[in-house]
């Protein structure tokens, strides 16, 4: 009889997940206070004008440098190694084309954005690096 009863389907076999008719029920329920508005140009102007929220970092910025960062007005000296075929920055000889060769940069005054200028590159920012 204790087999007969184990052996019998659902007898004691625990559900889990949602019934089907606990389904059905919820998408019969009626529209919740959420308004779906479609997408359109009008409400993609109104969300882009709203101001994004203020930082506490922003409120409090320090203007002191960190210890051994770059900061604005610093002097900076750039060094380019360039691999085989040293092309770019190399005076046209056949040695320095086929062996990998340094080039060092004019040193250069950070600007007021922190940025530094590298030929071939253009702007980089180097503040706070």
């Amino acid at each position: 009889l204790g087999i007969a009863s184990c052996t019998s389907s659902g007898s004691f076999l625990a559900t889990s997940g949602p019934t089907r008719s606990s389904i059905q029920k919820i998408s019969e329920q009626p529209e919740t206070n959420i308004a779906i508005l479609p997408l359109s140009g009008e409400i993609v102007a109104k969300l882009g004008s709203y101001l994004p929220s203020e930082r506490f970092s922003d409120i409090f910025q320090s203007s002191a440098n960190i210890p051994g960062s770059i900061g604005l007005g610093d002097l900076v000296e750039v060094r380019i190694w360039e691999t085989p075929p040293a092309v770019l920055f190399s005076s046209g000889n056949i040695q320095s084309a086929s062996s990998g060769k340094e080039f060092t940069l004019p040193e250069q005054m950070v600007d007021n954005v922190g940025n530094i200028s590298v030929p071939f590159v253009g702007n980089i920012r180097v503040k706070g690096k």
